[in-house]
């Protein structure tokens, strides 16, 4: 749209000029977590001193400290849906529910897909047996004999079940499916044939190999062959649940992570014992041992009472008689909205765990769901004075005790499917999958006010900016009211997109956040271009303003508007998970919400530093290490100062560097992940490194 450019050009220059002299930028500064932590673990696995823990939602997870804390580890994982992990030596695989299997070659450092040759990237398990690396996916069994780099279809016989379980015995290899039972083949995979005399079901969701002993997890509890699968038989005494998620093996102790927690036999299976004390979720995913240490992955819930348990990972020391949560830094809970009042931090989630409050600035969080017994999508929050709103699938609730309790205000709704909501005054607007509501009463009762609206598509999102209310529309339209929306006017001209996600304001000009990129507008709507520049994705999930600076959350992290407004750069440094759902900027700090949890970071480390005079390129190696690191640096500016500081912002380390490349003595640090600050007057270089 050349004419639109060339027509606008004048006041996008004054703007952009503006920006450029009021927000130089620093590229290498950090995101924090600050929770909630836990979440849904999936899988565990244990690598000498390093534990891995796969999330759906938030990705792989690494700690080196025994679970004290934990980092993100996703660089190169496409998806950080991780379903199962399998280590052999130094290298680590991980398979993906929707991107396939990734590997590691340096403790989860950076990931590479290795899916050649797979025709599903939907991954349930891995097994090892030598060099054979077989993958259970949703269409049958593969094998590769190259670590990962091909990929053969196994499965004469299978009849492409999905193999949900993968067990190793000799030469013998199990496959548990989620349709046909339990399969062997002594062949390497080359053939398959159903063992499944005695079992009720052939749904398998687990199993594990103890000796001679083969045990599954079914639908109807646990069962056990002691003959290679020719025969099962029933092994339940004193389990209170059927449902059986996972097992672990140490010596003759035998682990069972189930619905109702974890279980203990140390008797291969003729009974069992509870071990739950401390576990505050007791639903149970996955179960790893190291040493003496043992760790339960777990996957919170909502009942129908409205309690709310918080999953993530708990770790006990006597053999699981004790359990104590351990999931610092570590969240795999989707934050689709967020909205601030003081210290207080409201949170709105589409996964089970649907909305919590930090009234600390994010160092604790509680839930306040007691009304989620109907939904578990929370879609948008405003708050205003004492009264707090949340849209959600089953329509807007109000809480007026600060989240203790929520009372649902639909009267007048036509759908209760709610995308946004926001506050002007007394007035209440609701964007619903039909259109727009007014409730000028407290939510009490709501009126429709879609005159105007070329269609009743989705109001995704909506902005007040003074006396103009904008709203955008699953059609791609940006509907602007000047007389609280009793009229509304489409303003598309030049709006490509068939969504829009978010709308912001700044100053005079209007940006929209779409699933084809940002568009902007300096002359209210009425001629639109696009602002794409500097952007790795198009897929704009979310807009802030500060100042004269835009903030673009994407499926693709967090990006600020700069460089005389012809690109965006990437703000990313330290932000583990990188799909960003929300944003919003309360004072000093801006706020992310994402598929890890809600992550912050002050706006002066964006926005109060000059740009690099310098291009400085650094490494610090060897990476893990447990003695001494090398920082080698292609370039030392002056007065350069190296610090090292833990996940908690405690500095423990400082020297000042002189030469470019210098040997750093980290052997009196503890175990576990660091962050290297690399800082002179007009250079901030960052990076993480990790003690064993």
């Amino acid at each position: 749209m050349e004419y639109l450019i060339t027509k606008i050009d004048d006041t996008m220059k004054k703007f952009f000029y503006f920006i450029m002299l009021l927000c130089p930028v620093a590229l290498n500064a950090q995101w924090q977590p600050i929770g909630p932590f836990g979440g849904r673990v999936y899988c565990l696995a244990v690598s000498g001193s390093n534990v891995f823990a796969g999330t759906i939602g938030g990705g792989m997870f690494l700690s080196a400290n025994n679970g004290n804390s934990w980092v993100a580890v996703n660089n190169g994982l496409t998806s950080t849906n991780v379903q199962c992990i399998a280590i052999s030596g130094s290298n680590i695989f991980a398979g993906t529910y929707d991107g396939g299997v990734f590997l590691s070659t340096n403790n989860g450092g950076n990931w590479t897909a290795v899916n050649n040759g797979l025709t599903t990237k939907c991954i349930y398990c891995i097994g090892i047996s030598g060099s054979n690396i077989f993958a259970g996916t949703y269409d049958g069994a593969y094998l590769s004999t190259d670590n990962g780099t091909s990929w053969v279809a196994v499965n004469n016989g299978l009849n492409n079940n999905c193999v949900s379980c993968i067990g190793v015995s000799g030469s013998n290899i199990f496959a548990g499916t989620l349709e046909g039972g339990v399969f062997l083949s002594t062949n390497n995979g080359n053939s398959w044939v159903a063992v499944n005399n005695g079992l009720p079901s052939l749904t398998v969701w687990c199993m594990t190999i103890s000796g001679s002993n083969i045990f599954v997890g079914i639908g109807f509890g646990v069962f056990l062959s002691t003959n290679n699968g020719n025969s099962w038989v029933a092994s339940n005494n004193g389990l209170t649940t059927d449902i059986i998620y996972a097992f672990a093996v140490s010596g003759y102790s035998i682990y069972t992570g189930t619905e109702k927690g974890v279980f203990l036999s140390v008797n291969n299976g003729s009974s069992w014992v509870a071990l739950n004390n401390g576990l505050t979720t007791t639903k149970v995913f996955s179960l790893a041992i190291s040493g003496s240490n043992i760790f339960a992955g777990t996957v919170g819930n909502t009942n129908w009472y409205g309690e709310t348990q918080l999953g993530g990972v708990f770790f006990s020391t006597d053999n699981g008689n004790n359990w104590e949560a351990m999931s610092n830094g570590l969240s795999s809970n989707d934050v689709h909205c967020i909205a601030k009042s003081g210290s207080n931090i409201f949170i709105g989630s589409t996964n089970i765990h649907n909305m919590f409050l930090s009234n600390n600035s994010g160092s604790n969080w509680i839930p306040v769901n007691n009304f989620f017994i109907l939904t578990p999508f929370v879609r948008g929050i405003t708050i205003s004075d004492t009264n707090i709103f949340a849209a959600t699938d089953f329509g807007v609730f109000l809480s007026t005790d600060n989240g203790s309790h929520f009372v649902i205000r639909n009267n007048g709704l036509m759908d209760s499917l709610t995308y946004s909501i926001a506050v002007s005054g007394s007035n209440i607007f609701a964007g619903t999958d039909w259109g727009l509501y007014l409730s000028s009463n407290n939510g009490n009762s709501w009126v429709v006010v879609n005159n105007g609206l070329t269609s009743t598509y989705s109001v995704h999102c909506i902005t007040i900016d003074g006396s103009k209310f904008f709203a955008g529309t699953g059609d791609g339209s940006v509907l602007i009211s000047t007389d609280n929306g009793s009229n509304w006017v489409a303003k598309n001209n030049g709006l490509t997109s068939t969504i829009i996600n978010s709308i912001a304001v700044c100053g005079s000009i209007i940006f929209a956040g779409t699933n084809e990129g940002i568009f902007f507008s300096p002359d209210n709507g009425n001629y639109w271009g696009t602002l794409n520049n500097g952007l790795t994705s198009t897929i704009i999930k979310s807009l802030a303003v500060s100042g004269s600076n835009i903030f673009a959350g994407t499926d693709k992290g967090v990006f600020l508007f700069t460089n005389n407004g012809n690109s965006w750069v990437e703000v990313n440094n330290g932000l583990g998970t990188v799909n960003v759902f929300s944003l919003i900027i309360d004072g000093s700090k801006i706020y992310a919400g994402t598929n890890g949890g809600v992550w912050q970071r002050p706006l002066s480390e964006m926005l109060g530093i000059e740009n690099m005079s310098i291009d400085v390129h650094y490494k610090f190696y060897p990476n893990p290490s447990s003695d001494f690191i090398t920082i080698e640096t292609s370039a030392i500016p002056t007065e350069s100062q190296l610090s090292i500081s833990n996940l908690n912002g405690q500095e423990l380390i400082t020297r000042q560097i002189t030469q470019p490349k210098t040997q750093l003595d980290i052997s009196s640090l503890p175990n576990g992940v660091y962050f290297v600050r690399l800082t002179s007057d007009k250079t901030v270089a960052t990076g993480k490194i990790i003690k064993q």
